[in-house]
């Protein structure tokens, strides 16, 4: 991935980006430097507020995903399967969870309501 320079495009407003900026001490020596920030207005905002010599940036890469452990589908599948006799009757709850044996253990299943209004299988614990 290569740098792009800020006089070619600037990143979307608050999205976070590595930028390097590029400073002269002494009138002689130049150095860089990079920090996380982001673009808002006139101005990028960083660590240090109002960075004034920023000259490139790069977007950053996707978080790593959490590696799903092996009884992740498994509790899934059997939660999914019952989930509907657990569904609260208030209609304005956002969660509920409830015991469910698989594969022998007792677990909890949690659900949520996404951004649709539909129930999402989010997690379990054990």
């Amino acid at each position: 991935m290569n740098w792009i320079s800020i006089k070619d495009k600037l990143p979307a407003e608050h999205e976070p980006v590595l930028v390097l900026m590029t400073t002269e001490e002494d009138d002689h020596i130049k150095f860089n430097n990079m920090q996380v920030a982001y673009h808002a207005g006139n101005q990028w905002i960083g660590k240090d507020t109002g960075l004034r010599e920023v000259s490139h940036w790069l977007p950053l890469p996707p978080a790593p995903k959490a590696p799903k452990d092996k009884h992740f589908e498994a509790v899934k599948f059997a939660s999914d399967t019952v989930m509907s006799h657990y569904v609260p009757a208030d209609t304005h709850a956002q969660s509920f969870s409830f015991e469910i044996t698989v594969e022998g253990k007792q677990h909890t299943a949690y659900y949520e309501k996404d951004a649709d209004g539909y129930w999402d299988f989010t997690k379990y614990t054990q």
